[in-house]
């Protein structure tokens, strides 16, 4: 049973032509990621849409910046997509590489299962 499907936003196509899906968690997953990585007014018709990291970017890689990042991520993701139960929301400072490690730990409202999802990614500083 499928409970959500999302278009591919860079309008990949499947070996038929049809725009690829996702489906379920890859639906979350992929909204996630639009709530992190969407810059404040880069949204048509909503404006206030998220309000990404992409300002943080540009402070100094440390820890700090890393918690303001989390609590930030962990705020729009509750603000913007209520099918997320989030549990954990962690962002790891890398400043020899000049990049934070993200990682979002979190449950979909309404489907029960045994284990929690993970997101990652990694976000580099400018």
């Amino acid at each position: 049973m499928t409970w959500w499907k999302d278009i591919d936003i860079e309008l990949n196509r499947k070996l038929d032509g049809d725009i690829k899906e996702y489906l379920d968690e890859n639906a979350i997953t992929q909204s996630i990621r639009n709530i992190i990585l969407t810059m404040l007014g880069q949204r048509r018709r909503r404006p206030t849409f998220a309000y990404g990291v992409h300002f943080l970017l540009f402070e100094q890689v440390e820890p700090s910046t890393a918690q303001q990042m989390a609590d930030l991520i962990w705020n729009n993701i509750l603000a913007w997509d209520n099918r997320v139960i989030l549990e954990e929301v962690i962002v790891k400072s890398d400043p020899d590489n000049h990049k934070y490690d993200l990682s979002i730990t979190f449950r979909i409202q309404g489907k029960h299962t045994p284990d929690p999802y993970t997101y990652k990614e990694i976000i580099y500083a400018a």
